[in-house]
């Protein structure tokens, strides 16, 4: 028989699987997500883009990056963002913020209708088809009449490697395999900023305060696609769709990944405008089903198999 005190369960959070507990804020430690304080970038002398005007009287960080989370968590973005100005009046005095309410409306404005992939933009999601911070617990290593092992890092890296949807998935891998974590066995908990149905198919959505640098550029593929990898979102989305998935199979009796399931969208708010080239401040992926089935059984029965 095998006594409670031997089984060491832990709660985690994505944060705590890539960070050192001493390193966390409070709401990560809950499962919530946090936006980084931005790293200097040596020898850039590169002068500050007049569009990114406002974003510069913001500090970039965990508390702009909270109340951003306030604002789009409430906000109607099917209306006129002009029109829900109460809204950002309560916010704006709530956190003693000192900034201009019209350039606040003008830049949510822009994000809400920036083109996200084949012509979708956030104003046409409809307030009745979406979740916002959508709570999930997910059991790790916990199933199976004998003790599964717990998770190692190079479990999850595998899976990655083996079964990513694409180069850059398959590369991330490899920085996986150096996480913290040792043979973690318990659950996961988090939260996902949105969740939305539109044309029958349901997407992910993380909203990023990252300040990445002072110029539209800094915002194009190649620097979301290394701020994806250094902050470890490849790992945090994936773990997103893997704990959507379980929802949808239990919510939709006729749930199919391949029919259902539309893709991932990280959302860096300062790139975001619709004048900007295409995919400026959008990072998308939509992880294949292999790779959610892989990582899936992972965490139903632990690693070494």
């Amino acid at each position: 028989m095998r006594c409670f005190d031997e089984i060491r369960w832990q709660v985690a959070s994505f944060s705590s699987l890539v960070h050192k507990a001493e390193e966390l804020p409070p709401l990560a430690r809950e499962g919530f997500d946090h936006d980084p304080v931005p790293v200097a970038i040596a020898d850039r002398e590169i002068p500050p883009d007049p569009r990114l005007a406002f974003w510069r009287t913001l500090p970039a960080g965990a508390r702009t990056g909270e109340w951003l989370h306030a604002v789009l968590e409430h906000l109607d973005f099917a209306h006129p963002i002009a029109e829900q100005r109460g809204l950002l009046e309560r916010v704006v005095e709530r956190q003693g913020l000192s900034l201009s309410l019209t350039d606040l409306e003008r830049t949510l404005q822009a994000v809400v209708d920036t083109p996200l992939c084949d012509g979708l933009r956030l104003r046409d999601v409809d307030r009745a088809r979406r979740v916002n911070e959508m709570g999930f617990v997910l059991p790790a290593a916990l199933s199976g009449a004998t003790r599964p092992r717990g998770i190692e890092p190079a479990d999850v890296a595998a899976a990655l490697a083996a079964k990513g949807s694409n180069d850059f998935v398959r590369r991330y891998a490899m920085r996986v395999a150096k996480l913290p974590f040792r043979s973690w066995q318990g659950f996961l908990k988090g939260y996902i900023d949105l969740v939305f149905e539109h044309g029958g198919r349901w997407y992910v959505v993380d909203y990023k305060s990252n300040d990445l640098g002072p110029g539209i550029r800094d915002y194009g593929s190649e620097r979301l696609a290394l701020a994806m990898e250094q902050h470890h979102y490849v790992l945090q989305y994936h773990l997103y769709v893997v704990a959507l998935d379980r929802f949808l199979q239990r919510w939709l009796t006729d749930y199919d990944y391949e029919q259902h399931f539309g893709g991932v969208f990280y959302l860096f708010l300062r790139g975001m405008d619709p004048g900007n080239p295409p995919g400026t401040g959008v990072f998308f992926d939509r992880p294949s089903r292999e790779l959610i089935v892989a990582l899936s059984n992972l965490f139903r029965h632990g690693g070494g198999r």
